[in-house]
């Protein structure tokens, strides 16, 4: 990074400040994103995978394959023919 650790660190502040919560929890030694930050960062990728995921989940519904039902001639007569 080119920017000074101060500039960043104005940065994050202010625009902290403008979405009304903190994306990271930040102390004297380390940085880390907040619950928040991260859903920020992962939204992005969520919102893309929404077509493939409801397609995935509409195959699975389609029913398919061959349905085998052992039974008696006689169970079979009774319900089955018409």
């Amino acid at each position: 990074m080119d920017h000074p650790p101060s500039a960043m660190s104005h940065s994050v502040r202010t625009v902290g400040a403008e979405i009304s919560f903190s994306l990271f929890n930040r102390t004297t030694r380390s940085v880390a994103l907040t619950q928040a930050g991260l859903f920020a960062r992962l939204r992005p990728v969520l919102m893309s995978s929404i077509p493939y995921l409801t397609s995935m989940i509409v195959f699975a519904m389609a029913p398919m394959g061959t349905l085998k039902i052992n039974t008696s001639r006689l169970a079979f007569s009774f319900c089955c023919r018409s």
